[in-house]
Formats: structure tokens, C-alpha cells, sequence
């Protein structure tokens, strides 16, 4: 599979032993499909499609789903051994284009021609977080952060674990905002 390859429609409706209510399954293919971060609307193009990832083929890759149709097709094209960032994949909802982290880069894709650009490359010591864009989809949004982990000897992948200690050893955090 590649980028715009097109899958048939994987769309099943059933109803709930239990409950009676009619539930649609979206996707069926033996891999892991999920939806954007929970708070990052994945519906676009008015509506009629959603943005969703998906473990195909042994990576994850993004995927526009047809709701009308139940045509899938990918939308990116991602090497299996680089960490991605395609699960906090914003869109913007006012251009047909969505957001992605890649290693080190916020990439930009078109939703209707799949063309990929590097929007921005994150200094090296630091990480990104929280990729959004504003209202008015003028500026895109996202936490840049100094990796301080050599120095503060805590899991700071771990929430709030240690929150006093990184308060006081003053974790670097900026927001920037650009378009």
C-alpha cells in the first residue's frame, strides 16, 4: 500500500445484544484503527469525511474515511521505524490541510493532493506537545519544551509525577504560535 491508495469499504452496522442500538463499525481490517486525540476534531471536506490513523501494513499511517462510500484511503506514507506523532493530528478547520509531528518537524498535508511540507523543525534538546491550530485557522499552536531528562532524575513522561521538583528546577515551556 502506499500514499492514495484506495480499500473498499470496511462499514458494518449491528445491533447490541443487549442494549437493541444500532451500533456502525467503521473500520475491519486485523490491525489497530483509531481515532485523532480525543479532543482534536477529526471531521472534514463539510463533514463527509473523517480523519483516522491506522497500524496497516505494520506502520501507522493517516487515512481519510469516505462516511457516504466507506472508502478508505491513505493518506501518508510513513517508514515502519520513525516515531510519529500522527495520533495528535490537527486539522485545520478552515484550509483542507492537517498537522502532524515527524521526529523532529511539523509537517502540513494537503487532504485533497496528499503533498506533505516541513512547517517547522524543532531545535535539538526539546520536544513538542499540544499541536493545535486557532479558531480562524490563522496560526497553528504547539508546546515546545526543553528535554531536561539528562539533568532531573524523574519519569517526565509520567503526568504529574514529580510536578513539584520540575516547578523547581524551572522546566523551559513555550507556546508558539505561527502560520
Amino acid at each position: 500500500m502506499g500514499k492514495g491508495t484506495k480499500s473498499a469499504a470496511e462499514i458494518n452496522t449491528f445491533q447490541d445484544p443487549i442494549t437493541g442500538a444500532s451500533i456502525t463499525q467503521l473500520t475491519d481490517y486485523f490491525a489497530h484503527s483509531f481515532h485523532l486525540y480525543f479532543t482534536n476534531n477529526g471531521w472534514y471536506d463539510n463533514g463527509s469525511k473523517l480523519l483516522l490513523c491506522s497500524d496497516r501494513d505494520n506502520t501507522s499511517n493517516l487515512y481519510s474515511l469516505d462516511i457516504a462510500s466507506g472508502e478508505l484511503t491513505q493518506l501518508t506514507d510513513l517508514n515502519r521505524n520513525v516515531p510519529k506523532g500522527i495520533h495528535g493530528t490537527y486539522i485545520n478547520p478552515h484550509k483542507n490541510e492537517a498537522y502532524f509531528t515527524l521526529e523532529k518537524s511539523i509537517i502540513a498535508i494537503d487532504l485533497q493532493t496528499y503533498k506533505e511540507k516541513v512547517i517547522y523543525t524543532r531545535p535539538d534538546g526539546y520536544n513538542f506537545s499540544n499541536l493545535s491550530c486557532t479558531a480562524d485557522g490563522s496560526y497553528l499552536c504547539f508546546g515546545l519544551s526543553e528535554d531536561l531528562s539528562s539533568s532531573i532524575n524523574t519519569n517526565l513522561s509520567g503526568g504529574y509525577v514529580a510536578l513539584r521538583k520540575r516547578k523547581q528546577l524551572a522546566l523551559t515551556a513555550k507556546f508558539v504560535y505561527f502560520y
